[in-house]
């Protein structure tokens, strides 16, 4: 069960993620980095997935990603997203195991977001931060917040999983 502390942060947190990899553009469908798979199928899923995370709509947005991993099960982004926002342990472990063994089939600053966020996820706060400062979409995350607003959120994420570890 997801804590109360969890809950309220989530949305934020969730946002302020997908806005390190989705920049603005005049593009359909680019969502400011290369997205390495080899199914274009995948890759729809896997847009429609950011885009109904994004709105909140968050079991869509998994769903959207399970689908995208379904047809290209070496798509590491995808894999680590589903970690990431999942609700579930047991699915949060899974794809953050397939994440890292497909990283090698992804595109550098993709291999940077699934460093960053399997290293935070098991609290491996400094290998997290390099691979998220080296990210180049990082600046996009960084450019739209305040002040000390980065920091903050990075540590209310730490509590937040330090809280639920047993």
């Amino acid at each position: 069960m997801m804590s109360k502390h969890r809950k309220l942060l989530w949305p934020a947190y969730a946002a302020l993620l997908l806005s390190t990899i989705c920049a603005a553009s005049s593009k359909p469908h680019n969502i400011g980095l290369e997205i390495t798979t080899s199914s274009p199928q995948a890759r729809a899923y896997f847009e429609t997935g950011l885009a109904r995370v994004q709105t909140l709509y968050s079991e869509e947005g998994l769903e959207n990603w399970r689908k995208a991993v379904k047809a290209d099960p070496n798509f590491a982004l995808a894999h680590i997203f589903l970690a990431h926002f999942s609700t579930d342990p047991a699915e949060q472990v899974r794809e953050r195991d397939r994440a890292l063994a497909t990283r090698k089939f992804a595109g550098p600053e993709e291999q940077l977001i699934v460093d960053w966020i399997s290293n935070a996820s098991q609290a491996h706060w400094i290998p997290a931060i390099q691979a998220f400062t080296n990210a180049p979409s990082s600046s996009i995350l960084i450019s739209r917040m305040p002040g000390t607003a980065w920091p903050i959120v990075m540590r209310a994420r730490a509590s937040s999983i330090r809280r639920s570890s047993p």
